[in-house]
């Protein structure tokens, strides 16, 4: 796996690094890569309760591993969190966990959106039900 490259000027030059996966150790190529944007990592919240009720597929422990990599790789990255996406129930441990990992990840900024459900997801139709009560502004 390399970065993808964009006709945008270079931000920097970085040692290449590439990592088959994000499971396996990156390896040094040799020469100077030039990096044009940073990767994203949107990782919309740190709890896995959260997570998992928005099918995300992935847990806490995996989003930071793979940040670890990114970090060992000097592989620039940002991330993003969405505001609201713990409902009124869990939104302290949504929020709160989230803190947990930008700390832990330490990206090279953080994108924020809020909450906005849309028709034909699996999250709007649980708010349709009743499951999910959406926060307001205030809420959040």
């Amino acid at each position: 796996w390399t970065p993808a490259c964009s006709l945008r000027p270079p931000a920097r030059s970085a040692p290449c690094k590439r990592l088959a996966t994000l499971r396996d150790p990156p390896v040094d190529c040799g020469q100077k890569l030039q990096i044009f944007q940073p990767a994203v990592i949107g990782y919309k919240s740190g709890s896995d309760k959260v997570l998992s009720d928005i099918k995300k597929g992935v847990t806490q422990a995996e989003m930071l591993e793979a940040a670890d990599r990114m970090n060992k790789a000097e592989i620039p990255y940002n991330g993003s969190v969405i505001f609201g996406l713990g409902g009124i129930k869990d939104s302290e441990e949504h929020i709160q966990e989230s803190i947990k990992v930008i700390n832990q990840m330490r990206p090279a900024s953080i994108g924020t959106t809020m909450l906005n459900l849309q028709p034909g997801t699996p999250l709007y139709e649980d708010y349709r039900k009743g499951k999910f009560e959406l926060p307001t502004y205030r809420d959040i």
